[in-house]
């Protein structure tokens, strides 16, 4: 939804850029192709990004380590657990 959102938003902008530079002011012409940079720099950046930001796998050998701490705000034994093949860790709540 939020991609959407921005991606509309970015169109919207390159769509002004290009009224800015129908107008042919001098002013406005610098703005317009400032503003149309601008927005055609983020909506390739939004299209092309890669989905880095994925929460990781529960597949692999988990093996508990000696960390243990209590949660705060909810006053929960957490537990972490690392995986060695990739250096990823994990917290799971004791029960």
């Amino acid at each position: 939804m939020l991609k959407k959102t921005v991606i509309a938003i970015t169109v919207v902008t390159l769509l002004i850029a290009i009224a800015l530079l129908a107008t042919g002011a001098a002013r406005m012409v610098a703005i317009g192709i400032w503003l149309g940079i601008e927005a055609a720099i983020l909506l390739l950046a939004i299209l092309f990004e890669r989905g880095r930001y994925q929460p990781g796998t529960s597949d692999g050998p988990w093996s508990p380590s000696a960390e243990r701490f209590q949660d705060p705000t909810t006053g929960q034994w957490i537990r972490v657990e690392y995986n060695p093949r990739t250096g990823e860790r994990r917290y799971v709540e004791e029960g």
